[in-house]
């Protein structure tokens, strides 16, 4: 299935049939959430007029403080992203455009120099999307470096294709996410650049009942916050507990 849907977006958007995108779309409602929430004649434009990239590992897809001009959706492999705090609160697209050097960023064997681009903030994997921040923003700069892992494969969807099918509801969903950053009481004390950079960083996560969020022992992925009021249980195995806290002595 996922040789044929990329052998479908390799073909030019006049040459790809409406049979074979009819066919891509369950896929992609699957594997990612952006579509899963998306009208189908939408997601339909998209797959009709987006591009296909691969991408090494190592490989910079987007660098903080550059002007961006696509969005991506990963189709395989994962990413890391990367936020230069230093960066982030820089409005002047001239002093921005002198800190970046991407040959700054190689180290003497000629590889990528990650510590350079700031602290990590998050990986994403298969259906994730990013690149968003760029064409939603009125100066068109990316807010963050995003890294290949491994090889990755990219649904690229350009700024017009974008300002059609997907802006109205990101903007929507931005905002919310500022929002909630700008009210919620653990915040208030937090500087209003981290607050920004935390805004884009938070993923909203839908639980069906009976499912486990976090579990006992395994590391920690992140923090929750309960959006909606909703029953929870919370379990502590004690013997789980005190053999852990054996072990780190």
């Amino acid at each position: 299935m996922y040789e044929n849907i990329i052998s479908t977006i390799l073909k030019s958007p006049e040459e790809r049939r409406n049979h074979e995108l009819e066919t891509i779309i369950p896929w992609l409602k699957k594997k990612s959430p952006l579509f899963q929430s998306t009208k189908k004649d939408i997601v339909l434009d998209i797959v009709k007029n987006c591009e296909f990239r691969q991408v090494r590992r190592d490989a910079m897809i987007t660098q903080q403080g550059k002007k961006g001009d696509c969005f991506y959706v990963l189709l395989r492999g994962t990413v890391s992203i990367y936020i230069n705090a230093s960066m982030a609160d820089e409005e002047d697209e001239s002093k921005i455009a002198q800190r970046v050097h991407h040959e700054h960023l190689i180290d003497t064997d000629g590889d990528l120099d990650r510590d350079e681009l700031g602290n990590l903030i998050r990986r994403m994997d298969q259906g994730s999307c990013f690149g968003e921040v760029a064409l939603i923003s009125k100066n068109c700069i990316r807010s963050a470096s995003v890294v290949a892992d491994e090889t990755v494969d990219l649904l690229v969807v350009d700024r017009i294709l974008y300002n059609r099918c997907l802006k109205a509801a990101q903007v929507a969903d931005i905002e919310a996410k500022t929002a909630f950053v700008k009210e919620h009481p653990y915040f208030c004390s937090w500087p209003p650049k981290v607050k920004k950079q935390l805004a884009y960083s938070l993923t909203k996560l839908r639980v069906e009942y009976d499912n486990c969020i976090v579990k006992q022992g395994r590391v920690v992925s992140g923090l929750f916050f309960l959006l909606r009021s909703a029953n929870f249980h919370a379990y502590l195995s004690i013997g789980v507990h005190s053999t852990r806290r054996t072990i780190c002595k």
